[in-house]
């Protein structure tokens, strides 16, 4: 406390410089905070391909929209460590958004080095997850490459186009074959069919696309089991597909055709 200026009344106080700091501190924890998880579920790709979501492995919806908030992209590390009876714990973490540098690679555990990770945010825009938002991370090989060819996509649009930065995509999955443990592996891809504005305007469209949960039209769920399927979204249940196209079409990859995969998943496979 000697480090502290008195006031008149000979009680301690805080310097101005510390309290407008610790002010920017607080913000700047509470939002990286949120940008690791903040209370939404998670969103992961099964071994098997499917795209689940939650503690129930809730499957998402094929052919569903989702729409990346480019300001929870986050990057940094992982480390999954081996404990007893096999399996792989998450006993480390360092992240931060992406508009600051990477944070430096902490030192392994137990021998376990750290791998890299980078994830974000997404809000679902249409059928039955319809106003749903996830967490997406990864630090797998076949992830890193699609979140990578993703950021690409993003570099380029923020050089030509930032009022419309965040990608909206469909989630499928590609595969091939194991040779070490045979079957198959299976990695993500996003597929980008058009942009969005930071409100979740649609470029091309005066239509809002993200609507608040509480103005999504209710949606019957099936009840358990939590593996339930979820039927395809139809294209008459969506939004019409040129509306997601990029104006010009000369950025936007085309809209596939709403519930097909581009490759079988374990699911479709005899």
């Amino acid at each position: 406390m000697s480090d502290l200026t008195k006031n008149g009344a000979g009680v301690p106080a805080l310097p101005d410089d510390y309290v407008s700091k610790l002010l920017s501190g607080i913000a700047e924890s509470r939002a990286s905070t949120q940008l690791a998880g903040g209370g939404k579920q998670f969103l992961r790709m099964m071994k098997t391909g499917e795209w689940v979501f939650g503690p129930g492995n809730e499957e998402v919806q094929e052919g569903s929209h989702w729409a990346i908030n480019i300001m929870s992209l986050v990057h940094g590390w992982c480390c999954w460590v081996e404990v007893a009876g096999g399996k792989r714990e998450l006993q480390g973490e360092v992240m931060c958004a992406m508009v600051e540098p990477k944070p430096a690679r902490p030192m392994p555990i137990n021998g376990t080095p750290y791998g890299e990770q980078r994830g974000f945010a997404l809000k679902c825009m249409d059928g039955a997850d319809i106003g749903k938002e996830v967490i997406y991370k990864t630090n797998s090989m076949g992830g890193t490459a699609a979140v990578d060819e993703l950021l690409e996509k993003i570099h380029a649009r923020l050089a030509s186009n930032p009022r419309y930065p965040c990608p909206v995509v469909t989630l499928s999955d590609d595969r091939y074959p194991n040779k070490k443990y045979g079957g198959y592996t299976y990695t993500p891809i996003f597929t980008v069919t058009g942009w969005a504005s930071m409100s979740g305007e649609l470029e091309g469209s005066a239509t809002a696309l993200l609507p608040s949960e509480a103005d999504a039209a209710p949606v019957e769920k099936a009840p358990p089991p939590s593996r339930q399927r979820k039927a395809p979204l139809t294209a008459a249940a969506a939004p019409a597909p040129t509306a997601r196209v990029a104006a010009g079409g000369a950025t936007a990859a085309p809209t596939p055709t709403l519930g097909q995969r581009r490759r079988p998943s374990g699911r479709d496979l005899t």
